[in-house]
C-alpha cells in the first residue's frame, strides 16, 4: 500500500521527505514553545498574586479590625477574595505547581519570620468556608460573580471554559498572629491552537514547501534534461551538444555526456568508413578474379565459379549502399505515414504486386523520408518475395502507430526470428537467386526504424504466414 502512496519522482519524494521533516519540527517547536508558554504564564500570574496579597498584608498591618474587613472587601474582585480571620484557613500546606510558584514569590517578597501557606482548594473547602463566616459578613464576598457556585467553575462538574479551572488557598501570617487568607483563581492560559494560529501556521507551511518546491524542482530539472538527451542520443547521434551551464556538478556531466556522445559519433564515423573502404577495395580483385575465370576450361566450374563471384559483389553493393546511408545524415521532417504507406502499396501494385492498404485517416510523425522509405519498402518487398502477397495495416497504440505487414509464405522458425535481422543472415530456404537477397534487407529496416525511436517484430501468424509489425513514434 506505502509503494502506492509514496511518490515515484524524484520532486515527489523530496518534497514529501521535506515535508514530513517540515511538520514534524514545527509540532516539536511548537510542543516546545506551549510548555515553557504554560510556564511562563504561571510564573507571571504567580507574581502578580503574591504582590497583590504582599501589598495587602503591608496595609493591613497597621489597620483596626474593622478596617481590616474594609480593605479585605475593597481588594476582593478580579479572581481573588480575601478575608481576614485570627485562624488560617490552609491548615495544612500542600504544595504542587501553581502553589509552588505562589508560595515561592509570596517567601520572597514577604517579611523574613512571615508564615506562608498555600495549596489547591476543593469544592468541599469553598462549602466550608462560607459556612464558617463570621457574623454581619454575609458571604463574605463569595456570592455570584466570585466563582464559587456551581456554574462558576467551582461546583462540581462544571466544565472549560465555564471559568476559572482551579482556586488556591492562601495564608498569610501578619505581625500580630493573625492570618490573611486569599482565595484566588488561576485563569487557565488562552488556547494555543486557535484558528487565527492554525491559519498562520498552515500559511507558513504552504509558503515554505513552495519555495522548496521551488528550489528542488530547480534542482532536479538536469535530470529531466539528461535523460531526454539519452532517449535523443539513442535516435540521432548527430543531436545537438548540450548546454554546459548551471552549477559545477551539472556542468561537470553535461561535459561528460557530450563527450561520450563525440566519441560515439566518431566511432560510428570511423566504422562506416572502414566498412566502406574495404568494399570498394574488395571490388579490384573481384573483378581479377572474374577475368581468370573467364579463361577456366570446364563450364561447369567456370559457372558456379562466376555466380559465386555474382554473390559476392551483390554482398559489396548492398554493403556499399548500407555504408553511405549510415554515413548520411537526413534532416527528420513531419510526414504522413498513412500517405507514405497508400504511396508504397500504390506502386507496388502498379508492378503486378498484391499489396493492400488499410488504416488510420491520417498519421502524423516527424521522420527521416527517404530512410523511413527505404525500410517500409524492404518490408513490404520481403513479403512479397517470401509470401507472395502483402497486407498493410495502420492501426494506433499506446504513443506509437503501428504498421503491420501480412503475407501468406511458410513464415519463419521462432528460434531463427531474432537472428534474421543480423547482417547477412538468411533463412535457409531463401538462399536461392531467385529469391534470396544478401541477408540486409531486415537489418537496415530494424536500423532504421530503432533510428527513429520505433522498433520491429515478426511473428508467425496461425493460419500461415509471417506478421511483421513495425512500430514508431508519434509526433510530439
Amino acid at each position: 500500500m506505502m509503494t502506492y502512496l509514496w511518490p515515484q519522482s524524484l520532486l515527489g519524494r523530496a518534497m514529501a521527505v521535506l515535508a514530513i521533516g517540515l511538520i514534524a519540527s514545527h509540532l516539536a517547536a511548537l510542543a516546545l514553545y506551549s510548555g515553557n508558554r504554560d510556564e511562563a504564564l504561571a510564573s507571571l500570574g504567580g507574581r502578580q498574586t503574591a504582590e497583590r496579597i504582599i501589598g495587602l498584608a503591608a496595609a493591613m498591618e497597621d489597620a483596626s479590625q474593622q478596617e481590616r474587613e474594609g480593605l479585605t472587601r475593597k481588594m476582593s474582585r478580579h479572581g481573588q477574595f480575601f478575608f481576614w480571620s485570627l485562624e488560617p484557613a490552609v491548615k495544612q500546606e500542600r504544595g504542587r505547581g501553581f502553589s509552588n510558584v505562589v508560595a515561592s514569590e509570596l517567601r520572597r517578597l514577604a517579611a523574613p519570620n512571615a508564615e506562608v501557606r498555600v495549596r489547591q482548594a476543593r469544592f468541599e473547602d469553598m462549602a466550608a468556608l462560607g459556612e464558617q463566616r463570621p457574623p454581619g459578613r454575609p458571604g463574605w464576598g463569595m456570592g455570584p460573580g466570585y466563582g464559587m457556585g456551581p456554574g462558576h467553575g467551582m461546583g462540581p462538574g462544571a466544565g472549560a471554559g465555564a471559568g476559572p479551572s482551579r482556586f488556591f488557598l492562601i495564608s498569610l501570617r501578619l505581625g500580630d498572629g493573625s492570618w490573611l487568607n486569599a482565595i484566588a483563581a488561576a485563569e487557565p492560559p488562552d488556547a494555543l491552537w486557535r484558528g487565527r494560529f492554525l491559519l498562520g501556521f498552515a500559511a507558513t507551511t504552504l509558503v515554505t514547501l513552495l519555495l522548496v518546491a521551488w528550489a528542488v524542482r530547480r534542482a532536479v530539472l538536469p535530470l529531466g534534461l539528461f535523460a531526454k538527451a539519452a532517449e535523443r542520443l539513442g535516435t540521432d547521434i548527430s543531436a545537438p551538444p548540450l548546454a554546459e551551464n548551471g552549477p559545477a556538478e551539472v556542468r561537470r556531466a553535461a561535459l561528460a555526456f557530450n563527450r561520450m556522445q563525440e566519441r560515439l559519433k566518431r566511432f560510428v564515423d570511423d566504422r562506416t568508413r572502414m566498412l566502406a573502404a574495404i568494399s570498394h577495395d574488395l571490388r579490384t580483385p573481384l573483378t581479377r578474379m572474374r577475368l581468370r575465370a573467364e579463361f577456366v576450361d570446364d563450364d561447369e566450374m567456370r559457372a558456379k565459379m562466376l555466380a559465386d563471384l555474382d554473390e559476392m559483389e551483390a554482398m559489396i553493393g548492398a554493403t556499399l549502399s548500407f555504408a553511405r546511408d549510415e554515413a548520411k545524415s537526413e534532416p527528420r521532417l513531419p510526414l504522413d505515414l498513412t500517405e507514405l504507406l497508400t504511396n508504397l502499396a500504390a506502386e507496388a501494385a502498379e508492378t503486378g504486386q498484391r499489396v493492400t492498404f488499410a488504416g488510420l485517416p491520417s498519421a502524423r510523425i516527424s521522420a527521416a523520408p527517404s530512410a523511413l522509405k527505404r525500410a517500409l519498402s524492404n518490408l513490404i518487398d520481403n513479403a512479397v518475395k517470401y509470401g507472395q502477397a502483402a497486407s498493410i495495416t495502420l492501426a494506433e497504440g499506446d504513443g506509437h502507430y503501428l504498421v503491420v505487414i501480412e503475407d501468406d509464405g511458410p513464415g519463419i522458425p521462432e528460434s531463427e526470428q531474432e537472428q534474421v535481422f543480423a547482417p547477412f543472415y538468411r533463412v535457409e530456404g531463401s538462399r536461392s537467386k531467385e529469391t534470396g537477397g544478401v541477408g540486409l534487407g531486415l537489418s537496415v529496416a530494424r536500423g532504421i526504424l530503432r533510428g527513429h525511436g520505433g522498433d520491429i517484430t515478426l511473428a508467425n501468424r496461425q493460419q500461415g504466414g509471417l506478421r511483421v509489425t513495425a512500430s514508431l513514434p508519434k509526433q510530439a
